[in-house]
């Protein structure tokens, strides 16, 4: 099973509105490794959300539910895996007469994350994407399919300790400039909590929040 790319996530919280770390950068390395280990996939564009045991000693047992080469063929099959303590998806691309449009895998983990919200207590919430979400449809807030209100409603109505938006590649395509980008980012930041939202590479193993003292890091939309 491939590892898993610099994926997602980190956490900090303060249980009020998440403006102080719970989890150190050293935690955090720890959590990406495991996730690294078993839920990567390579050569594609997903997301995933976890729950992540508060207690720090718990992290490989409560992975252990989800095996991870039923996770991969699951999400390889084009459906999204659900399971006790990870929800994980693609992209998909849905043809209908006149009319082609792409469900994007933020969205479809989303869709499903109810079950893993009952499970919050106790836990950290990662949620986690390969790409940043784009600002023209995920990290909009006027799109329909936008993620933005449904992610910070599903946020606000769980128990989680803490939550963390992480994700390893900026997307920026060939149409997108910078100030696209800085706007989807700040709006994520407003849905999740600036301090809740970073990005950890997959090529130095290394994680970084993604604002400072409110100011929007670099690092974060530049690749």
């Amino acid at each position: 099973m491939a590892g898993l790319c610099w994926m997602v996530v980190a956490v900090a919280f303060s249980l009020s509105i998440g403006n102080s770390m719970a989890v150190g950068l050293d935690r955090l390395t720890q959590i990406m490794k495991e996730i690294k280990n078993r839920y990567f996939i390579p050569n594609m564009q997903f997301s995933l959300a976890a729950n992540i045991p508060v207690d720090q000693n718990q992290l490989k047992n409560a992975f252990n539910a989800d095996d991870p080469d039923v996770v991969e063929d699951t999400v390889k099959s084009g459906e999204v895996y659900e399971g006790t303590n990870v929800v994980e998806a693609t992209f998909k691309r849905v043809e209908l007469p006149g009319r082609v449009y792409t469900d994007h895998a933020e969205y479809r983990v989303l869709e499903k994350i109810h079950d893993l919200a009952t499970r919050s207590e106790g836990n950290i919430l990662i949620f986690y994407s390969y790409l940043s979400p784009c600002g023209a449809k995920c990290a909009s807030k006027t799109h329909p399919y936008s993620i933005l209100k449904k992610l910070k409603d599903t946020i606000d109505g769980a128990k989680w300790n803490d939550r963390a938006f992480v994700f390893s590649k900026v997307f920026d395509g060939k149409t997108i400039d910078e100030k696209d980008i800085k706007g989807s980012l700040e709006n994520l930041g407003e849905s999740v909590g600036q301090n809740n939202t970073f990005r950890c590479y997959t090529s130095n193993k290394r994680c970084i929040k993604c604002f400072i003292d409110g100011k929007l890091a670099a690092e974060c939309f530049k690749n």
